[in-house]
């Protein structure tokens, strides 16, 4: 193998709605973006468009002196809930002559996965629980929460060992559902907290005899289907936590509670734990780690 200081390694973390590349540099993830696979208004975006659009991105780096132009001494470490997508990145880049490493099953991670069929479980929850580990302190739980498409709830036990979790509804299926499977509700894609950020989807005060309330439930739709939905998913992940928590009996300050995804900002500000971290780039960070523990072999 070449020399550690002159490898360069990219991580892709391949979701249902997007791609994220990472650059690696020593032993973390300096740089991310994100790369949707659709346009705004929906449709997906042609192979030759998100071809294109990945070949710049690499000219970018290299013009910024961040990676190589020699693209055989490139390392992309990939991991994909979407295989169609994959497949595509993966073609294209052996067509660059890079060097591929597709991680795709528990066995390739440096992970104990105590559950009944660890194949069922989804690459992407593990890898954050392989993260969860670099962030989790010493001899405490740990919790990872990835919101995205699908919200995923994981858990890793004191000994550093992946023991199950949950999977739920992500804010965009739930928006766009009550509006697919129903004649009128529209389609709500915007889920910032009204009562905290967006006082334009409040209430107006009613100009009748009513008396006023300090507490006033959303009257109209669109507003009352995103409170509606912020509650269920707040509500959701809390009693999990809770549950969690009590199941294990852990105590107050063992657990670790980390949340990734890309409405990762939006469930630390709704749910109520105080010690809960965003973490951007846990998935990448995970895929980093197992990357590395492959070349090793």
């Amino acid at each position: 193998m070449e020399n550690e200081a002159n490898i360069f390694e990219i991580v892709v973390d391949i979701g249902n709605t997007r791609m994220k590349w990472g650059l690696c540099q020593a032993n973390s993830v300096i740089l991310d973006i994100s790369i949707p696979h659709h346009n705004e208004d929906g449709p997906q975006l042609l192979q030759k468009h998100q071809e294109q659009l990945w070949q710049t991105i690499l000219d970018q780096w290299q013009q910024e002196k961040k990676i190589t132009s020699n693209y055989s001494s490139l390392y992309w470490n990939i991991a994909s809930v979407h295989p169609g997508h994959c497949d595509q990145l993966i073609d294209w880049l052996h067509s660059l002559g890079a060097n591929i490493i597709v991680i795709d099953s528990y066995t390739q991670l440096p992970l104990k996965v105590r559950v009944e069929k660890p194949e069922s479980v989804g690459i992407d929850r593990l890898l954050n629980a392989l993260a969860m580990n670099r962030f989790r302190r010493e001899n405490h739980f740990g919790i990872a929460v990835d919101a995205g498409t699908a919200i995923t709830i994981d858990i890793v036990n004191r000994a550093g060992e992946f023991i199950g979790g949950y999977i739920l509804p992500g804010l965009p299926l739930l928006g766009r559902s009550l509006h697919d499977y129903t004649a009128k509700l529209p389609w709500v894609k915007d889920f910032s907290d009204p009562e905290l950020t967006d006082s334009n989807l409040l209430e107006k005060p009613r100009k009748d005899s009513l008396p006023s309330f300090s507490f006033n439930p959303p009257g109209a739709t669109r507003t009352a289907i995103q409170r509606g939905i912020i509650a269920l998913i707040s509500g959701g992940i809390n009693k999990i936590v809770q549950d969690i928590q009590t199941g294990f009996q852990i105590q107050s300050g063992e657990l670790d509670l980390l949340i990734t995804g890309g409405d990762a900002n939006k469930i630390q500000q709704w749910c109520s734990w105080n010690s809960a971290v965003v973490v951007p780039q846990l998935t990448l960070e995970g895929i980093r780690i197992a990357g590395k523990h492959m070349q090793r072999g």
